[in-house]
Formats: C-alpha cells, structure tokens, sequence
C-alpha cells in the first residue's frame, strides 16, 4: 500500500493499522509527511553529489579521457620518479638511490603516507642493473624510457641526464596526470589530494598573439603543468645561488610537478630541447619548462598549495606541517627535527624491507 501519496492516504493507513486508537491530529500528520519529505531530499543530495560524474572530455594535448567533479579531473593518475643512473662509484653511498627507495616505501607501504595510486619508476638503459632489480622488489612498476638526442644538456655532471625526463611526457594512454617528484624527496603526509589541487586541473591554453612565435611548434589547446615556486619556503634566500629568477614566485622547481603526458606537449619540448637559444641548459629541464610555461606566455605553469612541497625546508617548515620537503636530508647541514624526521624515515625503510635489500 502506497502512504506516502499525500496526507490523507497517510491518516487512513494509520487509521486502518491502528482501529482503536483515537486518530492522529491532521496537522502532526502533515508535520510528519513534511518531515519525511525534506530529510529524503537532503540524504539524496548528499549522497548522490559525492558520486562522480561521468563525463568525458578528450584533450587535443592528449589522448587519455577524463571525467569531471566540481571542476576536478578524474582520470588516472599516478606518481613517476627518474632513476638515477649517474652515480657509479662502489666506494661510496649512493644517497639519490636510497631517497628513491625511501620514497617508494612512503607511497607504497608507510601507513601514514600510502597512496591509493602507482608508484612507477623510469629508467633509461643506463641505470644499474641490479638497481632496477632492486626497486621491483621493493614493488615499484618500471617504465622504460627510450633513448633521446637533444642539444641542450647541462655541463653539470649531476644535472647530464635530467632532460631525459622529457621522455616522461610520451607516455600517454594508460595514465593521464602524473605527479613527478625528484628522488631527493621526503614524503611526510598523504599526496593524495595534491590531484585534487585546482592548480592541476586542465588549463586552456591561452592566445596572446605577441607570445606566438612563428618558427616553435603549435601549442596544444589545453594542458596541465603544476608546480611550487623555487622560492617557496623560510629557508635562507642568499643560499639560492640560481641563475635568471630563481628568486621570483614565478619561477618553478622542476622537482615537484604535476603534469599530464601527450604528444603535442613532448613535440615542443622536444623542439625546446634543441633550441637553447630561447632558454639556458645550464639547469637543464627546470629552465626549459620555465621558458615554455612562463608566467605572461600561454601555458603559464599553475601554483600548487604551499602545503604540498617545500624546496630546501627550514625547521619552520617542517613545524607548519608541510607535506613533502625538497633537499638533501641526508647531509650534515640538516640537524635538529628535519634530520630526526628522515632519520627515522630510513630506519623504518630499511626495517621494513628486512632481507629484501640486494643492495647495500
């Protein structure tokens, strides 16, 4: 029997439920019905405005499909790093490697810092061997990067195969954005939500006809380029001995990104990377980038929230409750909580992996 229909068909369901019972007073009656009825629409509200969305949209940048809520993108994202693969000598520690490992244990094991997506790991035909082993065992998903002839390497030894991350933005199809983070990196809360970031949303990509050079390649009509800015933090700024703006909020730190893969994207990084001209190697990709994503250009890089990453943290940072913190934790110039933190982080690492280590 229907006895939500209206009040009346309710008094005579309560009536014929109920015989002897002295009948309700109409107006409790409707009171009631009233009740039900905007309780019913709030729970449907709630519940069903926290359900995805799904509609797709198909970036010309790009060939992976994403839906939309509220704005977000949800797609397929997921965590990339670059292998080292310079470091060669026995005799010595190999720092970048363990903070590599380290932040594979963050975002695939720590309880506090595990992430719900892939932790993938690119390497070139260049990194050790044992290495690549290495990192599997430990969990991570390698991602082969082809080889690339490109004219503008840094004649810094430690910077020689960073413009090899360029390869990173050809691999589009099974994920859509990736959230690149250096191997000198140190996770200390969930990166989760930096996806949700309204800095790493599709960006259209803009017209200024005064930015449009005749002889680069055609801009894609949309992307997604995120990062922190290479000042952000309280650390000491006559440290930073940067070349052009390293000082400016508009320059970025190509240590901590988020971007999404695509063809049109990696053909004009690929042009850049041949015309040093327009950008200088010195520093190899991060100069590249901001040269393509510059602030009054038409793919300006998107600010993430401070929150997110900070580079060459201060006690101050770590106290406020950042995220992830960019530096060589590892060296003596780090003391007081921010060497206890990774400390301890590399102690639960290696307790962690136990016996699984094949490396020293």
């Amino acid at each position: 029997m229907d006895y939500t229909t209206s009040p009346s068909t309710s008094i005579k369901w309560l009536q014929q439920a109920w015989p002897n019972r002295k009948p309700f007073p109409k107006r409790i009656v409707y009171a009631m019905v009233l009740s039900t009825g905007v309780i019913t629409m709030l729970l449907s509200h709630y519940f069903w405005g926290s359900i995805p969305r799904d509609i797709t949209w198909q970036s010309s940048s790009c060939t992976f499909c994403t839906g939309y809520t509220n704005g977000m993108v949800a797609d397929n994202p997921a965590f990339i790093f670059l292998a080292p693969e310079y470091h060669n000598d026995v005799n010595t520690t190999d720092w970048y490697f363990i903070s590599l490992r380290m932040l594979g244990y963050q975002l695939m094991h720590a309880p506090k810092t595990k992430s719900r997506y892939p932790f993938l790991v690119a390497v070139t035909p260049h990194v050790d061997p044992s290495k690549r082993v290495q990192l599997e065992l430990d969990g991570a998903t390698i991602v082969e990067l082809p080889p690339i002839n490109v004219l503008g390497h840094s004649f810094r030894e430690q910077f020689r195969d960073q413009m090899k991350k360029l390869s990173i933005f050809n691999l589009y199809g099974e994920y859509g954005r990736l959230c690149y983070i250096d191997a000198d990196n140190l996770v200390l809360e969930s990166l989760d939500g930096i996806f949700h970031d309204p800095a790493t949303q599709i960006q259209t990509t803009r017209a200024y006809e005064d930015e449009i050079k005749d002889d680069e390649p055609t801009l894609p009509a949309s992307y997604v380029f995120a990062g922190h800015a290479h000042s952000t933090g309280h650390h000491d700024m006559k440290k930073m001995k940067r070349i052009q703006d390293a000082r400016s909020p508009d320059y970025t730190n190509a240590g901590f990104l988020v971007f999404a893969p695509g063809p049109e994207i990696y053909e004009y990084y690929m042009w850049l990377a041949n015309h040093t001209d327009r950008w200088e190697a010195i520093w190899a990709e991060q100069n590249l980038y901001n040269y393509a994503h510059r602030k009054p250009g038409n793919m300006p890089w998107m600010r993430l929230q401070d929150e997110w990453n900070v580079f060459r943290p201060s006690e101050l940072d770590m106290l406020r409750g950042v995220k992830s913190v960019h530096g060589h934790l590892w060296e003596e110039g780090y003391k007081g909580r921010r060497r206890d933190i990774w400390q301890r982080s590399y102690d639960e690492m290696t307790w962690f992996y136990g016996n699984r280590s094949v490396l020293v």
